[in-house]
């Protein structure tokens, strides 16, 4: 009497048609080249995140101007803590601009920075955004916690 085959794994099938037998769930497709953005597409979000950065840095200017000048010794000082601000926040765009290439690293690293500059917060938000996308738990407990 003729045996019946053996069973073979399980196969899944990724939503590019490709097929795995490895007999678990799939892993996320490869960054390849499809998965890279475009100049327009890295740089419409850039000027998102700078145009919205800018927006929190003059509420922030314009509470701390007229609020806070009466708390802040010296003068000028307050003028000197919006540069600041605003410096970091530039820094901070310039970081978020490599966040395809080390997300955790960006993520952390402008986390921190918004700390420091109400302009980096958008620009924070981004970098956590695109970590999110990745789906990697172990990723986004670090940067979240």
């Amino acid at each position: 009497m003729p045996h019946a085959p053996a069973p073979s794994a399980p196969t899944w099938v990724v939503a590019d048609t490709r097929t795995v037998s490895d007999g678990g769930p799939p892993d996320l497709p490869s960054r390849g080249a499809a998965d890279r953005l475009s100049p327009w597409q890295h740089g419409w979000r850039l000027v998102l995140v700078w145009v919205l950065g800018l927006g929190v840095w003059l509420f922030v200017g314009t509470v701390a101007t007229d609020g806070w000048r009466s708390d802040v010794d010296g003068p000028g000082a307050v003028e000197g803590l919006l540069l600041l601000d605003l410096a970091v926040g530039h820094l901070a765009l310039f970081v978020v601009a490599f966040r395809r290439r080390w997300p955790v690293g960006v993520a952390l690293v402008t986390g921190l920075l918004c700390l420091f500059s109400a302009m980096a917060a958008p620009v924070s938000l981004l970098a956590l955004v695109s970590l999110a996308t990745r789906r990697r738990w172990p990723a986004l407990v670090l940067v979240t916690w």
